[in-house]
């Protein structure tokens, strides 16, 4: 490093240039490195929560009627968004939605909509919104 001010001034010029280019590779050299264990973490973590939703639903007994959830209400709440994304695929195409899935299980006797709560592992009754009530078959 040059110990004159206008050398050294000169000298931060010229890494000003190069530093752009630089850290771009390196960022790029970087993502690619990490890709091949990001991609598996995240499989991993999607399952351990996918297991999880599944073990609470067994376990869990809905809050109006009394009746074990199972896997038929996470069934069910899956098929019912999957009618939802279709309905607005079909009535407004070439849109692009933001969406959030506001429940997930829908109780098989009664119909009451449940959301899971990840910290406490358990499940918890909501609000109907339209998309539970509605029929979009």
């Amino acid at each position: 490093m040059p110990s004159h001010p206008r050398r050294l001034r000169r000298w931060f010029r010229r890494f000003r240039r190069l530093r752009e280019p630089v850290s771009l590779t390196l960022l790029i050299v970087i993502f690619l490195l990490t890709l091949p264990l990001t991609v598996p973490i995240t499989m991993l973590l999607i399952a351990r929560d996918q297991r999880r939703l599944r073990a609470a639903a067994k376990r869990t007994r809905c809050p109006q009627c009394g009746q074990t959830l199972g896997l038929h209400a996470l069934k069910r709440a899956e098929e019912k968004w999957l009618q939802y994304n279709a309905y607005l695929s079909a009535t407004y195409p070439g849109t692009r939605w933001r969406r959030v899935r506001g429940f997930d299980a829908i109780c098989v006797n009664c119909g009451t909509s449940l959301r899971f709560c990840y910290q406490s592992r358990s499940f918890a009754a909501i609000a109907p919104t339209e998309v539970m009530n509605r029929d979009f078959a």
